[in-house]
């Protein structure tokens, strides 16, 4: 079987790796069209990868039980008949269908109420009627004029591609972007897959368009709620809401990193096919021993041998929480402590600046990110790794931070939020390292030297467990339903839109300069 990976970001999301790796294992091939080829990647990668040319980019609520918030309110718009996402406008239909019959005692509708359910839902209700086995004149009339009224709701889906070579429009109703066409395009003529895999929304419209023109399964690797992140204009959120709740309506099976994420997106999404859960978990690299622990900061940086070691890896901006995490730092009372960020970013400058600042200059360090396979080598440097995250959102609140799997897999004992449910669920649940509600910058200070307190046995005290129960977090096991699911979209068929192809361009496929697409996530 051949499967196809989408990525749009601008560092390979190690996933994409790990799955490739345990695919491949199954005898499958794989290959991943991607924005830009990332340097060093091409020969070690487990994916086929091909560079993808392209020209585009595209307050909170208090939480519910178990981390989970009320819908925001771009997820609340009232849903117009012409433009709703067809499986919610189903869901809603039928469950107003239901209730106007039980209103009568089981016996057939009243003309009103097929009336009024005609104007909102003219073209479900013609299918209602059309079901029954015999239709009164009454109901052929209304038949009729449904089909009418119904029209400019199946207008969009006629033209949603073209009858002869490639589609302009996405199912969704949205233009395809350069980078749409392209994957297509490469879909179509250059490696024909068997089943499409979506990395998050960003591909999700091509990845779609394609089972469209190829009639092939399409899996969504939904790993973000990603118009529920922190730092998205409402208006930009609800216009990727309502496009990535009509794209799911044409998914064959759907990844997500726990069951609270299945549940928003079941609450939210009305999305009720099948699902697998898949965390953000990481294998061991060739080489690294969880038992050891390695000194690769210190030969690096000037930190003494006396000290203590935190780390943090990944983007940094104060929607990660990175001041309340260095204002923590300056307040805790332990001066030999040192914070460590494997990072990128625009605001790390900033981030120097502040440290310098709060007088803890000399103990905050950045060095550069290093290869996903490299990170667990410099988790195992450090003493304590910081997931400094605050739930302040819905996304943030259920996630599963590819971070927390790091320090598992290196036996690194970690800090986290007690208010992010998987994280007190397993750091705390486990005793894998020191949870509690990190709100106030006066939090992550009492944080830090409950990690540290000698008369508790220091972060040592955690490595007992993590070294037993890490293995069980580990890729090979969290990987399984997803592959089971792949398994069953493999043998999916469906009648594709158009096999007539346009000849490739070669003059379109040239890369660009990435850097004016902003930072990564």
């Amino acid at each position: 079987m051949r499967i196809l990976f989408l990525d749009k970001n601008i560092l390979v999301d190690r996933r994409i790796d790990l799955f490739s790796l345990s695919l491949k294992k199954l005898g499958h091939e794989t290959r991943l069209l991607y924005l830009e080829p990332p340097i060093g990647f091409e020969e070690r990668f487990n994916a086929d990868i091909h560079s993808i040319p392209v020209s585009d980019t595209p307050g909170a609520d208090a939480p519910l039980a178990k981390g989970v918030f009320p819908p925001p309110p771009h997820v609340q718009p009232n849903i117009n008949p012409f433009l709703g996402d067809s499986r919610l406008r189903r869901l809603r239909f039928e469950a107003l269908y239901d209730a106007a019959k039980a209103q009568v005692s089981g016996l057939a509708l009243k003309k009103r109420d097929i009336f009024r359910l005609s104007l909102a839902y003219p073209d479900l209700m013609r299918e209602r009627l059309e079901s029954r086995g015999q239709l009164g004149i009454f109901e052929r009339l209304t038949s009729l004029l449904l089909g009418v009224f119904a029209f400019p709701i199946l207008l969009p889906k006629f033209f949603a591609g073209e009858q002869s070579g490639y589609p302009t429009t996405a199912p969704s109703g949205v233009k395809l972007t350069p980078f749409d066409n392209a994957v297509l395009r490469h879909a179509a003529e250059a490696w024909t897959p068997d089943v499409v895999t979506a990395n998050d929304f960003p591909t999700l419209r091509a990845a779609v368009t394609i089972k469209r023109h190829l009639g092939i399964p399409v899996i969504y690797d939904s790993h973000e709620l990603y118009s529920y992140q922190p730092g998205v204009p409402p208006e930009n959120a609800r216009r990727i809401f309502a496009e990535e709740r009509k794209l799911m309506d044409h998914i064959d099976g759907l990844i997500v990193m726990n069951e609270l994420h299945a549940h928003i997106v079941e609450r939210d999404f009305g999305y009720t096919g099948p699902y697998a859960i898949c965390t953000n978990a990481t294998n061991v690299p060739e080489g690294f021993d969880a038992k050891k622990r390695y000194n690769l900061f210190r030969e690096r940086l000037p930190i003494p041998a006396n000290h203590k070691i935190m780390m943090f890896q990944g983007g940094v901006n104060t929607g990660r929480r990175i001041d309340f995490l260095l204002r923590g730092l300056a307040k805790a009372r332990r001066g030999d402590i040192h914070m460590v960020f494997l990072t990128w970013g625009s605001e790390v400058p900033s981030f120097r600046e502040m440290a310098e600042d709060l007088g803890i200059g000399g103990r905050v360090h950045f060095l550069p990110f290093v290869d996903w396979d490299k990170v667990l080598f410099y988790a195992g440097s450090a003493d304590c790794g910081f997931l400094p995250y605050q739930a302040t959102d819905q996304n943030t609140s259920i996630s599963s931070p590819n971070k927390m799997y790091e320090f598992i897999m290196s036996g690194t004992p970690m800090i986290g939020s007690s208010d992010l449910h998987y994280v007190n669920e397993i750091v705390g649940g486990n005793k894998f390292g020191v949870v509690r509600p990190l709100r106030a910058d006066i939090d992550y200070a009492l944080a830090i030297e409950e990690m540290f307190d000698e008369s508790l046995g220091g972060a040592d005290r955690f490595r007992e467990a993590l070294i037993s129960k890490g293995p069980k977090f580990s890729w090979d096991n969290e990987v399984k339903p997803a592959l089971k699911l792949y398994e069953m979209a493999a043998g999916k068929r469906f009648a594709p839109r158009s096999r007539k192809v346009r000849p490739i361009v070669q003059a379109e496929r040239i890369l660009v300069d990435t850097s004016s697409l902003g930072e990564p996530k």
